[in-house]
């Protein structure tokens, strides 16, 4: 009970800083629910099941999930593989040469990073052409006020806990999109 009140607590009070830099209403802004485990492996010989589950359309929206923890890019595209087109990049570079040829909806960006951090990623981004106005979220660990009022100062679209769960995504990201 106190590890979901320490990781529910967090993401409250930073739900609330959020709204604060960013002039939101209080109901705008997405509940957090308490952390679940992240999803388990599948068993092998179910793989082929859930890969013809879901049929995507050319309207499907499409997500980047930029993150240097190969775990963490596995559970956001497990969360979101059924409903997004998804795709994920281990850092910066990679992410940018992927958005120099595809269309992206949504970016969900990670904080702390090697070679260059979401801040600096997020900048880099928003300097590309036709990618001031995607919407990018930060999705990180990193839970220090100081650091956060930094980033909030950037104007992302919003600003996330891990580990987080799978209702709190999809209710942050589905207004977005």
């Amino acid at each position: 009970l106190a590890e979901v009140l320490n990781n529910v607590a967090p993401q409250t009070a930073i739900n609330s800083m959020v709204n604060s830099a960013m002039q939101m209403p209080p109901q705008a802004a997405p509940q957090a629910s308490a952390p679940q485990a992240a999803p388990q492996a599948a068993p092998q010989a179910a793989a082929p099941q859930a890969a013809t589950q879901h049929v995507l359309s050319s309207e499907t929206k499409h997500i980047l999930v930029i993150d240097d923890d190969p775990l963490m890019l596995k559970v956001i595209k497990d969360y979101l593989h059924d409903q997004y087109d998804v795709a994920t990049a281990k850092g910066g570079k990679i992410a940018y040469k992927f958005l120099e040829k595809k269309h992206t909806d949504l970016i969900l960006l990670d904080y702390e990073m090697p070679d260059e951090d979401g801040p600096t990623v997020y900048q880099k981004i928003r300097e590309m052409p036709n990618l001031q106005d995607v919407p990018i979220l930060f999705l990180t660990g990193v839970s220090d006020k100081s650091r956060i009022m930094s980033v909030l100062a950037l104007k992302p679209q919003g600003y996330l806990l891990k580990p987080i769960d799978y209702e709190t995504l999809i209710s942050t990201i589905t207004p977005i999109l």
